[in-house]
């Protein structure tokens, strides 16, 4: 019904609009003449459709009118008369549904709608979270996984969609939702207990895009808003410091002819390994070897492979055992587009991959992520590059520089970041906080062993340089898992965490947890972090005090 006053309108809208994309589906429109289209492949699929139209001059001509149709949807979309907050990207019919429904509401109305998750994290509604944030009083937004129990049959259970409600007029100050549900049976109780997240606190953790991010606590909403405080985020660009843009460098199928055997090659001393995502993990190389070469002579115009590089994987899972992986990748190593890079002097890529590895910062993305770990959700991150204590940059680079030297190819890498106050014992175990009060006794030895061959450190790279232990399924123990937890706690340090915040983040990583206990018969990572950061105060204690915010704004 139309609303009381001249102006009219709805009352109310309620629906759950179709979820596709305006642009041609030869499956869609091929399965009426091949029955068994859908189950092709890409290939098989093309080479069929490619027969069905040249043996049939008739399904030609119908698949070109099916697809002039798209043409001309697409173009009535984007009339700005016609629809004005479409976004970015593809134009998905929920998107369209969602304007119009709230287009003809009365001021006044309310809007209740089930639309996919899209509405509050893909980069392409931006528009839409800003004219309901900004015109419409939002009261909830509930999120559920389409499985236990499946809702919708016909997508996959992985898939997720969203209950969304608003009131049209006036803006939004906060607002209700929950996020990983799954039966929408339970929409009373998940009302009644749902979490409570205000405008600023959406604009504060994604000023550009206004991503909601997936909260599992309200506790969870407090220490984000802690870790962001007033830093810059690492995709702002700053004037008095260095500046961070990841790209990609080659693709795997569209430079795959630059690719070769390494058994058709003679002379590999002409070619490069190629590194891919599987061959990294956390500030080390190798976890994987290298199956591809790529001609020294193809990759000579790539401006970015001359440089050291911060990397990590582009494909991620917020439930997997750690989500944001990511290392440093010396100069002259081509890299496919599972990883992306960003070429930074080597200083800062140590800086930069030690901080981006922590898991403070990894509890931040594994709230944003599902699957896919674009460079615009790295962009997001508050992540230091400047901080008002130089020991804290020093302490992170120097340990990541041992960590990813374990072999010649990190060369001009160790060399170029190298200090000489690493060869003081001083520098990575100061006398102001002893090392024998706590851990087990052969983590004690590790540590006084660390500290006495500081002095054997030297500029020039050798093996002794890196660090090694590793168990047979290549988890860090020893040297490299010490290194790792102090990295850790000076992370938590920098970002202003109390020890109770820092360990519930280190309580929300279940998988490692899991393996852990298994490896070690105990969760020995959250133990080992949270003795160095109950070692570190007295170190910091020249005039930065534990507990406050320690970075800059700059």
């Amino acid at each position: 019904m139309f609303g009381p006053d001249a102006v009219g309108g709805f009352s109310a809208t309620v629906g759950n609009p179709p979820w596709d994309i305006v642009k041609p589906n030869s499956q869609e429109f091929f399965s009426d003449y091949d029955p068994k289209f859908r189950s092709h492949k890409k290939q098989e699929a093309n080479r069929v459709s490619k027969k069905l139209m040249g043996a049939n001059p008739a399904i030609a001509e119908k698949w070109e009118e099916y697809c002039d149709g798209f043409v001309e949807q697409s173009a009535y979309f984007k009339e700005p008369l016609s629809y004005s907050a479409l976004g970015k990207g593809d134009i998905n019919t929920f998107k369209l549904f969602l304007e119009q429904f709230f287009t003809v509401l009365s001021d006044g109305g309310r809007m209740g709608i089930v639309v996919p998750s899209g509405i509050y994290n893909d980069q392409g509604c931006q528009p839409l979270r800003e004219r309901f944030f900004n015109q419409s009083r939002i009261e909830f937004l509930y999120c559920f996984e389409n499985r236990w129990p499946t809702v919708f049959t016909a997508v996959d259970g992985r898939f997720k969609f969203v209950t969304f409600g608003t009131q049209k007029g006036g803006e939004t100050d906060r607002f209700k939702c929950a996020f990983m549900e799954h039966d929408p049976e339970r929409l009373p109780v998940i009302d009644a207990i749902a979490l409570e997240m205000s405008v600023k606190q959406v604009k504060k953790f994604s000023p550009d895009t206004l991503s909601v991010m997936e909260f599992k606590s309200q506790r969870d909403i407090y220490v984000t808003a802690q870790i962001y405080g007033d830093r810059p985020l690492l995709g702002e660009k700053l004037e008095d410091t260095w500046n961070v843009k990841f790209n990609t460098e080659l693709h795997m199928t569209n430079d795959s002819h630059l690719f070769v055997d390494p058994e058709d090659v003679t002379n590999t001393h002409e070619y490069e390994w190629l590194w891919e995502g599987k061959q990294i993990w956390l500030l080390s190389d190798g976890f994987a070897e290298p199956v591809r070469l790529v001609s020294a002579n193809d990759i000579a115009g790539l401006r970015s492979v001359r440089f050291t590089r911060v990397a990590y994987r582009a494909l991620a899972a917020s439930t997997n055992e750690r989500t944001l992986v990511a290392t440093v990748i010396p100069p002259g190593a081509p890299v496919g587009h599972s990883i992306n890079v960003c070429p930074l002097k080597p200083e800062e890529c140590c800086f930069l991959s030690g901080v981006m590895t922590s898991f403070v910062v990894d509890w931040i993305i594994r709230n944003k992520v599902t699957t896919n770990l674009t460079i615009f959700y790295l962009n997001q991150l508050p992540i230091a590059r400047k901080t008002v204590n130089e020991f804290f940059e020093q302490s992170i680079t120097a340990r990541v520089g041992r960590l990813i030297s374990g072999n010649e190819k990190f060369i001009q890498v160790w060399e170029s970041v190298f200090c000489k106050d690493w060869q003081s014992p001083d520098f990575w175990y100061p006398s102001s906080a002893p090392l024998h009060t706590y851990g087990p006794a052969d983590e004690q030895e590790i540590r006084q062993r660390l500290r006495d061959e500081a002095k054997n450190i030297t500029s020039e790279w050798g093996s002794h340089c890196g660090v090694y232990d590793r168990l047979p399924d290549r988890r860090d123990t020893g040297d490299r898992a010490q290194l790792r937890a102090e990295i850790d706690a000076y992370v938590a340090h920098l970002y202003g965490l109390s020890r109770d915040d820092f360990a519930y983040i280190l309580g929300t990583f279940p998988v490692l947890k899991r393996k852990e206990i298994k490896a070690f018969g105990e969760f020995m990572s959250k133990r080992k972090c949270l003795e160095e950061y109950d070692r570190l105060p007295p170190i910091l204690s020249g005039g930065i005090v534990s507990g406050q915010a320690l970075e800059s704004t700059t």
